[in-house]
């Protein structure tokens, strides 16, 4: 049986976090025993984890975490997790940041070493800091047997940064569980009364939800009555709150907190929108078009590929034209439905099982 170590940083919500939940399960266990390492305990995706997923801890105490992440970024490491040399057949780190630092602590215990980028380092390289500098995250990259990147962008900016060897890259985009997705959807039912705009994703300040906000001012001083629902929770929760206030959209914004399953949302919506200002793969389009969402998305890494050829349309980073665009798609009928059509069509090429095979494969040969 094959011995993987899988490092990752947190079982919080996060479109890394949900594929990772969503790859394991997948994973033959008579084949396979998969250890993973989770820097620090809790988090809402825990109990997606497979009974037979075997679940370490680096911290149990989330204070200790902080103060080791704080620690990292001036240049001192503390490991508090050893093991054997070549203990498992693959190590894997599945974000980049302290997950990967971890994984550079450990690396003699690898037959095979693999790490997963999911952002765009030209626009978000946030992790070098872990580190202590760039030199340091560089020697990292160049010990992998490995590289994933989740798109071709993603790929062509990181090699930007550090140079590479094209033969240790990959390409994988991220997948999802379409039938898993619609399943989900049909769960619960939400009432609406109005033509409803839908973001789903943390409230963090690259998700750039106060656009959303002001896009419904605009909305409404345009003559239009819409919805928006906020699905999601994190740091960025009180001041878009005081936004609402200020913009005097108490009726028409709704911060709809954590769903474990926001899928209904996404289904019960007329559009789905992204208003960031840098992604790796947004997954959560993936899964808006499993749902046959026409998807307004400003221009970032991953969104560009997978809303290509009509599927969706893709805006600058501008909250006027974030709201011509809505209004485009609420007046012109034949545009709405040949984007929800083409969104439809698009999600037939998701396939979660060829997905993992392929997953398997770059982890062990």
């Amino acid at each position: 049986m094959k011995r993987i170590l899988i490092i990752q940083e947190s079982l919080n919500v996060g479109g890394a976090e949900t594929l990772l939940t969503s790859i394991l399960p997948y994973i033959d266990s008579s084949k396979y025993e998969i250890n993973l390492l989770v820097l620090h305990k809790g988090g809402p995706l825990k109990g997606l984890l497979p009974y037979n997923v075997k679940v370490k801890y680096y911290f149990t105490n989330a204070l200790k975490y902080y103060l080791w992440r704080a620690l990292l970024s001036v240049g001192i490491f503390l490991n508090y997790y050893s093991i054997k040399d070549k203990e498992f057949d693959s190590i894997l780190s599945f974000l980049e940041g302290p997950s990967c630092v971890v994984h550079w602590n450990l690396l003699k215990g690898g037959r095979r070493n693999v790490t997963w980028v999911h952002t765009d380092f030209m626009k978000n390289h946030w992790s070098f800091k872990y580190f202590f500098n760039s030199k340091n995250e560089a020697m990292f990259y160049s010990m992998m047997n490995k590289i994933v990147f989740v798109s071709q962008a993603a790929k062509s900016n990181f090699r930007k940064v550090y140079s590479v060897d094209d033969s240790v890259t990959e390409v994988l985009t991220n997948a999802v569980d379409k039938n898993s997705i619609v399943k989900k959807s049909n769960l619960t039912i939400l009432n609406k009364g109005k033509f409803t705009v839908c973001n789903v994703g943390r409230l963090d300040v690259a998700k750039r939800q106060e656009r959303i906000i002001n896009v419904a001012r605009k909305i409404l001083d345009k003559g239009y009555d819409f919805d928006f629902w906020i699905v999601g929770s994190g740091k960025e929760e009180a001041k878009l709150k005081s936004l609402i206030k200020k913009n005097r959209v108490e009726n028409n914004v709704f911060l709809r907190g954590y769903q474990s399953n926001p899928y209904p949302y996404i289904k019960y919506s007329d559009v789905f929108m992204l208003t960031s200002d840098y992604e790796g793969y947004p997954m959560v389009l993936c899964e808006a078009l499993c749902l046959g969402k026409p998807i307004i998305s400003t221009k970032v890494t991953g969104a560009e590929e997978i809303l290509a050829d009509g599927v969706g349309v893709l805006c600058d980073k501008d909250e006027g034209v974030l709201a011509d665009a809505l209004i485009e798609l609420y007046e012109n009928n034949d545009i709405f439905s040949r984007i929800s059509k083409n969104a439809f069509i698009a999600s037939r090429k998701f396939s979660f099982e060829a997905y993992v095979d392929r997953f398997m494969e770059i982890l062990l040969k």
